[in-house]
């Protein structure tokens, strides 16, 4: 559980308060890198959807302790939900904006930045996004079940 969150704690933590993160964000540079250049509009959004959907780091981290100590995985269903589904989210927007920025040959495997592209994908939005699914699908025994098994 720890690699399927971590990595997108990490990315929660370095969109908000890191040397590029959103608190950093003022008028004139929301202006000048973002909306007067290429690609920058695609840019801001998936930057502020990484910190909206990179909430679910943390957030998962939190859902599998509890798991993993208590037995119970999160009974909110929206919850439940947005574990599995935001980092897919996120991997699409993450999509759409290399499209956008650098067109369809930015996504081939021998592109110069493919490797980031495509291990982002894998350690932002597939391994959370499986990790949640295999959390929440896991039911665990009961006390007298692991001890009848013994």
């Amino acid at each position: 559980m720890l690699l399927c969150f971590v990595p997108l704690t990490v990315l929660w933590l370095d969109a908000i308060g890191g040397s590029s993160g959103i608190i950093r964000l003022n008028g004139d540079v929301i202006q000048r890198y973002f909306l007067n250049a290429r690609g920058g509009t695609f840019a801001l959004v998936t930057m502020i959807a990484g910190v909206i959907l990179g909430t679910l780091g943390p957030l998962g981290l939190t859902a599998a302790f509890r798991f993993i100590v208590f037995g119970r995985t999160p009974s909110s269903r929206w919850f439940r939900t947005a574990l599995v589904a935001g980092p897919i989210i996120l991997g699409i927007l993450t999509l759409i904006t290399r499209v956008g920025i650098w067109g369809t040959g930015s996504l081939r495997f021998e592109a110069v930045v493919s490797f980031d592209l495509w291990s982002g994908i894998l350690l932002l939005s597939a391994l959370p996004s499986l990790g949640a699914a295999h959390m929440l699908r896991l039911v665990p025994q009961s006390l007298n079940e692991r001890f009848a098994a013994s």
